[in-house]
Parts: C-alpha cells; sequence; structure tokens
C-alpha cells in the first residue's frame, strides 16, 4: 500500500474546501486507500495553523466551530500511522519548517509527500520518497483504483 505524508497545507485546504482535491485526498485516506503518515509535530503544526487569523476566519464563515475541527483531526489521527517525530533532517534552509515533513516521511517509509509548498516541490525527491502536487498525487491514487478494479 501507497504511504504518504500530507502537508500542512493539504490537510487544511482539505478541511476547509470539501470539494477539492485536497478533500478527495483525505477522504481516499480515511478510506484506506493510502497509508497515512503523521508525526506530533505535523499535528502541532496543523493545529497552529488553524488559529491564524486568515484560516480562523474561514472556518467561521465555513461554520466549523473548534471542536468539530478537533474530531476531524481526531478522525485523521485514528486512520494515520503516527511516527515518533524525533529525525531531524535539514535540507530545506529557505523554510527549515518543511523539514518536519521530509522527517516524518523518512521515519514512515513515505512512498510520497504531497505537497503545494514550492520549498518542497522543488527538490521533487528526496531520498526514495517523491515530493508531489495534491492534482499528482490524487492521478496516481485514481490510476491505482483502476488498476485494482480492472484486475478484480
Amino acid at each position: 500500500m501507497i504511504r504518504a505524508v500530507l502537508d500542512t497545507n493539504v490537510v487544511v485546504s482539505g478541511i476547509l474546501s470539501p470539494q477539492g482535491v485536497p478533500a478527495q485526498i483525505l477522504r481516499a485516506g480515511i478510506d484506506k486507500a493510502f497509508t497515512f503518515l503523521f508525526s506530533p509535530p505535523i499535528f502541532i503544526e496543523i493545529r497552529r495553523v488553524f488559529h491564524y487569523p486568515k484560516i480562523a476566519k474561514l472556518l467561521s464563515a465555513r461554520q466549523i466551530a473548534h471542536a468539530e475541527l478537533e474530531d476531524l483531526l481526531a478522525s485523521l489521527a485514528a486512520f494515520a500511522v503516527i511516527t515518533p517525530g524525533k529525525l531531524v533532517v535539514e535540507v530545506v534552509s529557505a523554510d527549515p519548517d518543511d523539514n518536519m515533513f521530509l522527517a516524518c516521511a523518512l521515519e514512515g517509509r513515505a512512498d510520497y509527500l504531497v505537497s503545494g509548498d514550492t520549498h518542497l516541490l522543488t527538490l521533487k525527491t528526496y531520498r526514495h520518497i517523491s515530493i508531489v502536487t495534491p492534482q499528482e498525487f490524487w492521478a496516481l491514487l485514481e490510476k491505482q483504483k483502476a488498476h485494482r478494479l480492472k484486475n478484480r
């Protein structure tokens, strides 16, 4: 099964925009189309981003309460493999916070890191991990699904 780390921007977009590709990826993870990998630092980052004034305003406009958001995050955690979050890598110097996603991907033996972040996407790969956009990852999941259906 595909193992993937989702960048904060993918998770936040998926929650804020339920019709977009990031939301489809979140649903696919919950449906076990791939294995979610998260680390404690990533969960902290996601919670922090949801408190940004701009994001909090969008949540309020979409009538997503704090308790509902915590339930969503708990649901994601229930379907995820949580890595220890102990590994430190120093690859992205322009935005050191991005390194936590690479570290999680290494700890969790990920196949993919899914991100909309330019600093990560410019790497294209890191060790054995492919770094892809949400659209690229969704296309991969769709291809995998079609292959499974064809081979039934």
